[in-house]
């Protein structure tokens, strides 16, 4: 079983490249960033203030992209994992959310790593076409 604290989703996304944890302050979230194959993202870490966090949320942002909603509708409506939206400034973020509220094999984590990564290449490759 794969530990539910920052230090350890920091630890598990280590094997898969380079990754940073902060801790944040006051009301932020523990935050992980790192790079998979080229592309910066992150790993927001829920309910972690009195023991073991419940969820995580990956994301990537993207300024500078294709933005158009149409293209965005039809990528949410296709895709399973990783939903897109458009920011008020024209940011494009990319996110997935994982339920590790009750604990998380090693096993699991390195297959939903895995399908992170592999929705986040294939998001990139059709925003930057």
């Amino acid at each position: 079983m794969l530990g539910a604290f920052p230090q350890d989703i920091v630890n598990a996304v280590r094997a898969y490249g380079s990754a940073q944890l902060d801790m944040g302050t006051g009301d932020q979230q523990p935050l992980v960033t790192g790079t998979l194959e080229g592309n910066n993202y992150g790993i927001l870490m829920y309910g972690c203030e009195d023991g073991p966090c419940d969820s995580l949320q990956f994301f990537a942002t993207f300024s500078n992209a294709r933005n158009d909603l149409g293209w965005m509708n039809q990528w949410n409506e296709d895709q399973r994992f990783g939903a897109a939206y458009v920011t008020g400034d024209g940011t494009v973020i990319l996110h997935w959310s994982v339920n590790i509220d009750f604990g998380i094999t090693q096993q699991n984590f390195d297959d939903s790593f895995d399908i992170w990564r592999l929705t986040l290449g294939e998001f990139v490759d059709h925003l930057y076409p």
